[in-house]
C-alpha cells in the first residue's frame, strides 16, 4: 500500500517520516521527502516509479504542500485510489508563525512578521511565493473539504496532530488498514 503524509508546513513531517526511514519493512527513500511528485506527475515519471522499486512493502511519500493543492492531491488518488493519507496538523497561529521564522532564517523572508500576515490578510491572493503564504497554510477545514474529500474517503485518512508527534514517535500504519 502507498501512504502519503500530506498536511500543513511546520507540523511534523520530517519528524515522522525520518522514524520511517531505517525501518527495513517500510520504503521510504528520504531522497522523495517533499520532493512534490504530484504537482507534475508527467515530469516527475521516472521518479514516481522509483517510489514503487519495491512493491512488496509499504511505501511512504511525503510532501508539505499537498494539502493545498488539488491538482495535487486528484495526481494521488489517479495514481492510487487505495492509497491512505496521513493528514499532520498544527495549531494554526503557532504553525504560522512557526514557518515565518524558519522562513527569515532560511533567509527568503525579508518582512516582519506583522507586515507579511497583514499582507497576506489584506490580499491572500496576491502572494508571489506559496511557501510565504502563512495565514492560507493554516485553513485546513477548506483544504480537507475541497481537495482531499472529493477523492479520499475518511477511511483513507488519519489525523495527527503535531502534539502527538512527540508522544508516539512512530504512527502505526496498520491503524490505517
Amino acid at each position: 500500500p502507498f501512504y502519503f503524509f500530506v498536511g500543513a508546513q511546520k507540523s511534523g513531517s520530517t519528524a515522522i517520516f525520518d522514524a520511517y526511514t531505517n525501518c527495513p519493512h517500510i520504503n521510504a527513500n528520504p531522497v522523495y521527502k517533499d520532493y512534490h511528485l504530484f504537482f507534475d506527475p508527467k515530469s516527475n515519471k521516472k521518479h514516481i516509479e522509483q517510489l514503487q522499486s519495491n512493491p512488496n512493502l509499504p511505501t511512504i511519500h511525503s510532501a508539505v504542500n499537498y494539502m493545498t493543492s488539488k491538482t495535487a492531491i486528484q495526481n494521488i488518488y489517479k495514481f492510487n485510489p487505495d492509497s491512505k493519507s496521513i493528514l499532520r496538523l498544527r495549531d494554526p497561529v503557532q504553525r504560522a508563525i512557526s514557518a515565518f521564522f524558519y522562513f527569515k532564517q532560511m533567509g527568503l523572508e525579508r518582512r516582519k512578521i506583522n507586515d507579511a500576515f497583514t499582507q497576506e490578510l489584506s490580499s491572500p491572493t496576491h502572494i508571489e511565493d506559496p511557501n510565504l503564504s502563512y495565514l492560507n497554510h493554516g485553513l485546513y477545514f477548506q483544504q480537507i473539504e475541497n481537495n482531499i474529500l472529493p477523492y479520499f474517503s475518511l477511511s483513507q485518512i488519519k489525523i495527527i496532530f503535531f502534539e502527538e508527534i512527540f508522544v508516539n514517535k512512530i504512527i502505526n500504519l496498520q491503524e490505517l488498514n
